[in-house]
């Protein structure tokens, strides 16, 4: 390769004109004969694809013509190729070529060998670049101007320059172009491996496609013989129940028939024999008549005293119970450094669930604020435990216990603690089986322990600096939210000892609590917890694994202004406080959206806390202090 077309190349990589040579090249390339000369400076670094074609069409045009005949208006096949000149010659013209002092020393390539290969390095070596200015081949370069020139030019312009001959400075470039090369190849290796990669990635979710299109079909149709199983084992249960039954009736009836044809037949008997008997006849069969006389008077006919009645009871054939039925389909990405494995962590459904009322029902509704409040009643924390419903009200800093099973419920006990034991700022409580109240302060920084009369027993061990939810779980472990350390924390119910402390935070050590309000527990122990900043709920395990996190900032389905109290019904449904949005949320127990269940159309404002009650009903404790119960299935 001449060492000025390198030059020219390293001048254009210098320069960043490299970036344009695709296209020039895919353009030049697409051009079967040789591109003309160029003086453009932008175009100088394409002689090399130049020189390449004009190369390639010596050796496979199928005719070229003499340059002088075709000068002279003849046109005569040419044999020969003048390397110094560039002239298609004829065999005369060839002769005629040797013989001028001008041209004798040039050499003339046959094309036949031309066409061989055999005058490829002749061929190449006698393609010089010139000077646009002077006409000269430029054989230095100009490390300054980063170009290559003839010697007039740099006796001339460039004389103070830094300059070279061509074959020193290429051998500089070549040095660089080798790392560069190196690198390219690299580069290349790392791309393919990653095209590899990509398509191996490809074949796989190809692959996960058809097991998972597969596995739901397999589902369906296990679904399906299983309802036609069933079906079956019904009809013919059915069929089997009703022929007995109807069996039972023919055999009755089947014996009546009986016995109303004996009695017929003693009859006429009896009227034959008194008719036409002599009295000798009928005194020898007076007694035997009499005794089945009386024997058939007093036979009593069996009677049926039930009527036989079947019924059956659907299911609740909703698409949300088929969709619970049928299972459950999840699309996620698992980082490539991670273990690729199914989450064990997700919530499920472990039943049928029932359909919603809709509306709910208003049941009941309580005003919570009593003659001796100083202030407005708010309902921070709510829970019904039997017979009682706790209320904490949080701005008169009071515990209000109402007997909940009464038609008209009436206030049993208030308290608001004495001494050093007085409450501060209560915010959520939970009532025990043993009849303790466990109360959280966070104006007192403490989890304060009393007796439903009030009477303080003690304080929750732990280091807390704001703590606001409360819940037990189905081990009988507290569960206290503290809003300002960002954590949740287990404790021991009858000790207070503390058992576990949950950081809540991702595997890079972030929190992912921004402002905690309030917590409940699911039948299987998982934490969710209500963030009244990011907006949305976010389910824990007791282990402290972060499982998931459901609604953000909005108005719509699945979207949350301010989540405030949360609980969970019988059958693993969550229901959430939406408060600005003056609603409350129903959640499958996966997490997902089921429906809205109270709106402002219920005339539900501001819902602040919930609780279920012993009825499974649900109570809503709103701002301003009115507590409601509805029936919602």
């Amino acid at each position: 390769m001449p060492a000025c077309f390198l030059l020219k190349v390293h001048s254009a990589v210098a320069a960043g004109r490299h970036q344009q040579w695709p296209a020039k090249v895919i353009k030049k390339l697409s051009v079967p004969s040789v591109p003309r000369n160029c003086d453009d400076d932008e175009c100088q670094p394409l002689h090399f694809m130049v020189t390449l074609c004009q190369l390639q069409t010596y050796k496979h045009q199928a005719e070229r013509t003499c340059s002088y005949c075709e000068f002279e208006g003849r046109t005569k096949k040419a044999t020969f190729l003048c390397l110094q000149c560039t002239d298609d010659l004829c065999e005369q013209c060839a002769m005629a070529h040797r013989k001028t002092r001008l041209t004798r020393t040039h050499v003339l390539a046959p094309y036949e060998q031309i066409k061989q290969g055999l005058y490829d390095h002749d061929i190449r070596e006698a393609q010089n670049f010139l000077c646009s200015l002077h006409s000269l081949p430029l054989a230095d370069f100009c490390e300054d101007c980063m170009q290559l020139v003839c010697k007039s030019c740099r006796s001339g312009e460039h004389n103070d320059h830094r300059c070279e001959s061509s074959e020193a400075a290429v051998s500089k470039f070549k040095l660089q172009a080798s790392s560069f090369v190196q690198g390219l190849q690299r580069q290349s290796l790392a791309l393919g491996e990653h095209q590899a990669f990509l398509h191996s990635q490809l074949q796989m979710v190809k692959e996960r496609e058809v097991t998972l299109r597969d596995t739901v079909l397999q589902q369906a149709e296990a679904i399906h013989a299983l309802v036609t199983a069933h079906c079956s084992t019904m009809l013919e249960l059915i069929e089997a129940t009703f022929r007995k039954e109807q069996d039972a009736i023919q055999r009755h009836s089947d014996d009546l028939q009986v016995a109303t044809q004996s009695l017929n037949n003693n009859a006429d008997f009896l009227q034959h024999l008194l008719a036409l008997g002599s009295p000798c006849e009928v005194l020898q069969l007076s007694n035997a008549i009499m005794i089945r006389l009386k024997h058939l008077l007093r036979m009593e006919p069996m009677t049926r005293t039930q009527n036989f009645t079947a019924h059956f009871h659907p299911g609740p054939t909703t698409q949300q119970n088929m969709q619970i039925m049928f299972g459950d389909l999840n699309f996620y990405h698992v980082p490539l450094n991670q273990e690729e494995v199914e989450s064990s962590g997700h919530l499920t459904i472990a039943t049928l669930l029932p359909e919603p009322l809709n509306p709910a029902q208003l049941v009941d509704c309580i005003e919570a604020k009593l003659d001796d409040d100083a202030k407005e009643v708010w309902p921070s924390g709510l829970c019904v435990y039997r017979d009682l419903m706790v209320l904490v009200d949080r701005d008169n800093k009071k515990i209000k216990i109402f007997d909940h099973n009464s038609k008209v419920p009436k206030l049993k006990f208030q308290f608001s603690g004495m001494a050093e034991h007085k409450l501060v700022n209560p915010f959520d409580a939970v009532l025990l089986k043993n009849g303790v109240v466990v109360v959280t302060d966070y104006g007192a920084e403490k989890v304060k322990v009393f007796d439903v009369t009030g009477r303080w027993i003690g304080d929750i061990c732990g280091d807390f600096r704001h703590p606001r939810g409360i819940a037990v779980t189905g081990k009988g472990q507290l569960v206290v939210v503290d809003s300002l350390l960002l954590q949740v924390t287990l404790h021991d119910m009858d000790s207070g000892q503390l058992l576990r402390t949950i950081p809540a935070t991702d595997q890079s050590g972030n929190k992912l609590l921004v402002d905690p309000f309030y917590v409940t527990v699911m039948d299987d122990d998982k934490i969710i917890v209500t963030d009244h900043a990011a907006p949305n709920i976010k389910v824990f395990s007791v282990e402290g694994k972060h499982l998931a996190t459901y609604g953000h900032y909005g108005t719509s389905a699945s979207q949350v202004l301010k989540p405030f109290g949360i609980c969970v019904d019988r059958y693993g449904q969550l229901l959430l406080a939406d408060s600005d949005n003056h609603r409350v949320h129903l959640l499958l127990p996966n997490g997902k959206f089921s429906r809205f269940l109270l709106t402002h159309r219920d005339k539900v404002a501001h819902p602040v806390t919930l609780a279920i009650d012993s009825n499974g009903y649900l109570v809503v404790g709103e701002a301003l202090g009115k507590i409601k119960i509805f029936k919602y299935l």
